[in-house]
């Protein structure tokens, strides 16, 4: 039993769409932790730095 094409294709379709969003979704996370969590940890190295007992 072989698919006809049409499905094959529109299920082709459907996984690539659903593969992108993915894409998508993990380079916006990507980009949303290189933009606020390396401030931050910055900001948090910085107050270690400070807390740290330097004589």
């Amino acid at each position: 039993m072989t698919p006809d094409s049409s499905q094959l294709s529109s299920l082709s379709r459907v996984v690539h769409l659903l593969l992108f969003r993915q894409l998508m979704v993990f380079l916006f996370h990507l980009l949303a932790g290189v933009f606020f969590l390396h401030p931050l940890s910055i900001f948090l190295l910085f107050l270690m730095f400070l807390s740290s007992p330097c004589s």
